[in-house]
């Protein structure tokens, strides 16, 4: 073999190792890949002043690739279905802003919530427990309280 090639080999192996670790430790990628998915959630609305137990449901949230989420819950009829974002925070770490309609019996509009969501996803990635602050905004925009939120989630998965 000619130095020249030897001299080209070198450089190509060195390239090769470096793309490899680099691919390795691209967090930010595959971190957030983790979340993507369905999750069904367990959640309860609380007091934050007191910690006193507002609301209990079961939610189904979805996480898309790019950063979108849709979520429906079994919380009331009076509500909409939530749409929001998400990101990557670092290892295992997430959080989540969604937002939903909400309406009167009558069906005339009661305003909305906001609700910014921190998630802890478990190292094997099929389950995460999450905080929550939540806002409740009249039809007017303006906030009428803030409470607090707390889920537990499982991946749902294609069971054989």
């Amino acid at each position: 073999m000619t130095k020249g090639r030897l001299e080209t080999l070198g450089r190509f192996a060195v390239c090769a190792v470096v793309a490899c670790v680099l691919a390795a430790h691209d967090t930010s990628a595959q971190g957030a890949r983790d979340i993507e998915g369905t999750w069904q959630a367990e959640t309860t609305i609380l007091d934050c002043r007191n910690g006193a137990e507002m609301e209990r449901f079961s939610k189904l949230v979805s996480f898309n690739m790019g950063g979108t989420l849709g979520e429906t819950s079994s919380s009331s009829l009076f509500r909409s279905v939530a749409f929001g974002i998400w990101e990557y925070r670092g290892v295992d770490s997430f959080r989540y802003a969604q937002r939903f309609f909400r309406f009167n019996p009558d069906g005339t509009p009661a305003g909305s919530v906001r609700a910014r969501w921190l998630v802890s996803i478990d190292p094997s990635y099929d389950t995460y427990a999450a905080e929550a602050e939540i806002q409740i905004v009249a039809p007017n925009g303006t906030v009428v309280a803030n409470i607090c939120g707390v889920e537990t989630a499982t991946r749902l998965i294609i069971e054989d």
